[in-house]
């Protein structure tokens, strides 16, 4: 061996030994190491820790090899010069992240300035699958959303998904408990998902995390490590320096903006002269350090019902606090008020830390899709809701730690308006009438370990329900029973249903007398009780109730005013053409379509208390209704199983004429069936809703199983003969306007044959 040789060997042995003293430090040692000596050591171990994050923001907002990394050398050569000013020097990565998306940012600009200029279009390759190409969609997006992140959430994600790190590892990093770690991950993963779908990417929290853990990383060619490391040595390139130089201009740009405004804000207060006297050299006394900033205040002053949290609702109705933590009830960020009948109410259950220290949660997903919200008119009295429907199967147990003074979202909730007495409804609904209403929570149960001490209740929430602008027709008329001690039990419905179909009747009673009168009731008074249908000539057909539920039921008992009518209930009805034998949920009779008369006799209420309580039951009247036909499936042009006559995309053939003899699709009753990967094996299905009315028709897909499982793609479409022509794009581009599939424009343009 030649002494240059050896000489080499020797060198890389020194080198191997001083980066196995140094690759135990943290992030803050070593930025601490390199500002004090300048120890170039320690900065190529913030090189090989930080690069491949660096380099995948790069590469997924510049295109470009060299140009990304010319953004990657900027990135480092900025904390050469500025290493000094990272304050807390452990989160170095998260500020190495916030430089690379700002630099990366300004060279896209360039770019397509330039680009613009030239009329030139690069040539992209075209995604080996429809994940890559959802990966190469979500690039651009997925860091202009997670730079919006508040530092607390964007934090773990920077370490454990973008740089691969343990949640201990990052803990350590930190200095946080890894519980708060993992906490504020699952939390950023979440808000960060929303956010992605929000504009058009529908991608869960765990989705998401197995996305960025598999594509956020880039290996970091050995070259690009030693030229970054030797800029320490003054060795840079004129691009990089110039970058550099855009850079750090851009950033004390920022800086400056943010003391102006500083600058002006405490102009326009009070302390502002002060403030400017001391600037100006007027003899002051010595300031004073600046006290800590304080907690918000305990729920019960009113200091903090000013200061509550804004960003997740607004009107937010707040309960009282217990045990350190308080709940609230308020709308959507955005929401429009007032409602009117047939339109969603938008809810958002918040839970707020009020104490001064950090607190360990455990809930129940989807408890707010499943229990209804107490909910009274303007005079208190209870309003009638829809049974919620209840999910099968074990509920999900959350886990998160709530730090001192941060708020949450617990859940949300889409609260239907209906009319009273209309069709019964399988979604949350409340059935009302125009005028003012109190929605609140109460019982809630956040650490889910059965602590009735711990129970939480929202505030009351009002809502205000106007006049339809649509006109609802004529109300529905009260077919009232007899009188019994004053008062008299009346039935309401809608004039018209269809079989298959759930009425939902309105069952009122009322006081005819000129005094007081008490009414008795069981808490579901339609419970085990049969009505009585018949038809246009007074034949009775047979109904066949659900199960009886074994409870003990709740007596509750009212005062009812001269004049007075109180509804006591919504039942449902199920309209069938054939009932098999077995169980049903609601009470279910069959028949054809006709002319039927429905009452309730001996309803589970009545007058009086005593002795006698329960013998004196109330019947109602009969209610006349129409039931038509079952109601057909609308037909649309798209149904039927078609066959393919071409498929482009970015305006090449994708699949070849004998691939395009094997594939099929299936359109029928708003559901479609496609080939998996709109390839020639396996399959996906899914939803689609036509718009024909629209110029050009507009169709959305949308999937149900297989790789485009949630996602959306937006399309036009038109049938002529026998051709159906569909032109869509991925779920983030706008949809067509018209049919074509221009290069490197992600359209897809497809052509079928009715079979």
């Amino acid at each position: 061996m030649s002494t240059t040789q050896l000489s080499g060997v020797l060198a890389s042995l020194r080198r191997s030994a001083v980066l196995q003293n140094v690759v135990a430090l943290t992030d803050g040692e070593l930025l601490r190491r390199y500002v004090a000596d300048r120890d170039q050591t320690a900065f190529e171990m913030l090189v090989q820790r930080h690069g491949p994050m660096v380099l995948g923001v790069c590469r997924r907002l510049v295109a470009n090899r060299q140009d990304a990394e010319d953004v990657f050398q900027a990135t480092f050569l900025v904390l050469v010069r500025k290493a000094a000013t990272v304050q807390p020097g452990e989160r170095v990565g998260n500020w190495l992240y916030g430089v690379a998306h700002h630099a990366a940012q300004k060279v896209r600009a360039n770019n397509t300035r330039r680009q613009a200029r030239e009329k030139q279009v690069r040539s992209l390759p075209e995604p080996a699958t429809l994940a890559d190409g959802f990966w190469r969609d979500l690039e651009p997006l997925l860091d202009r959303e997670l730079s919006r992140l508040p530092e607390k959430y964007r934090l773990p994600i920077v370490l454990c998904d973008l740089e691969g790190r343990t949640r201990s590892e990052a803990a350590r990093q930190l200095g946080w408990p890894e519980g708060t770690v993992a906490g504020r991950l699952a939390r950023g993963r979440s808000l960060l998902a929303k956010r992605l779908t929000c504009i058009g990417l529908p991608l869960s929290a765990g989705v998401l995390s197995a996305l960025l853990s598999q594509n956020a990383r880039a290996a970091v060619p050995f070259s690009l490590i030693c030229a970054t490391v030797q800029m320490v040595a003054g060795v840079v390139a004129a691009p990089v320096t110039a970058l550099t130089k855009g850079v750090m201009t851009a950033m004390f740009y920022s800086k400056l903006r943010i003391i102006l405004a500083v600058m002006l804000t405490l102009a326009m207060t009070g302390s502002g002269a002060a403030w400017l006297s001391r600037a100006g050299g007027m003899p002051q006394d010595e300031p004073k350090p600046p006290a800590k900033p304080s907690r918000t205040a305990p729920a019960s002053s009113a200091k903090a019902k000013e200061e509550k949290p804004k960003e997740k609702a607004d009107d937010v109705a707040w309960g009282k606090a217990v045990g350190g933590l308080q709940a609230g009830i308020g709308y959507k960020v955005g929401a429009k008020r007032p409602y009117q009948l047939g339109e969603a109410v938008p809810l958002v259950i918040l839970l707020h830390n009020v104490s001064d220290r950090p607190i360990q949660l455990e809930y129940y997903d989807g408890f707010f899709a499943e229990n209804p919200p107490s909910v009274t008119d303007a005079d208190g009295k209870p309003a009638t809701l829809s049974p919620f429907p209840i999910r099968w199967g074990k509920p999900r147990l959350l886990h998160l730690t709530l730090e001192a003074d941060e708020t949450i979202e617990l859940g949300t909730l889409d609260l239907n308006l209906a009319p009273i007495g209309s069709k019964a409804a399988d979604k949350p609904t409340l059935y009302a009438a125009p005028g003012r209403y109190r929605i609140g929570y109460s019982g809630l149960l956040p650490n889910g370990r059965g602590d009735v001490s711990k129970l939480l209740a929202t505030g009351h929430l009002e809502l205000e329900i106007r006049e339809t602008d649509k006109p609802q027709g004529k109300a529905a008329e009260i077919s009232w029973g007899k009188t019994m001690d004053g008062l008299q039990a009346g039935i309401a419905c809608q004039r018209s249903y269809a079989i298959g179909e759930k009425a939902a009747f309105a069952v009122k009673v009322r006081n005819v007398s000129e005094k007081k009168v008490m009414l008795t009731h069981y808490s579901v008074p339609f419970d085990g009780v049969r009505p009585i249908i018949e038809d246009s000539g007074g034949k009775p057909l047979h109904v066949i109730m659900p199960p009886l539920t074994f409870y003990f039921p709740i007596i509750r008992q009212r005062n009812l005013e001269p004049g007075e009518v109180f509804e006591i209930g919504t039942p449902q009805l199920q309209f069938a053409t054939v009932v098999a034998d077995g169980k049903v949920s609601i009470p279910t009779v069959a028949l054809v379509p006709g002319t039927y008369r429905v009452s309730y006799p001996a309803i589970s209420a009545w007058v009086g208390s005593g002795p006698d309580m329960g013998t004196n039951r109330l019947s109602t009247g009969k209610a006349t209704m129409e039931v038509a036909r079952p109601k057909a499936a609308a037909k649309n042009e798209l149904d039927g199983m078609w066959e393919f006559v071409s498929f482009k995309q970015d305006g090449r053939d994708k699949w070849s004429a004998d691939e395009l003899k094997e594939m099929k699709a299936t359109f029928q009753n708003g559901n479609y069936r496609l080939p998996g990967s709109w390839g020639p094996q396996g399959s996906q299905s899914g939803t689609f809703k036509l718009d024909p009315a629209a110029k050009p028709k507009t169709i959305d897909l949308t999937g149900k199983s297989g790789v485009a499982e949630g996602w959306t793609f937006r399309g036009i479409y038109k049938v002529e003969d026998d051709t159906l022509t569909l032109c869509f794009s991925w779920p983030v581009r706008d949809r067509p306007i018209e049919f074509g599939s221009p290069p490197n424009s992600t359209v897809v343009l497809v052509v079928f044959k009715r079979k």
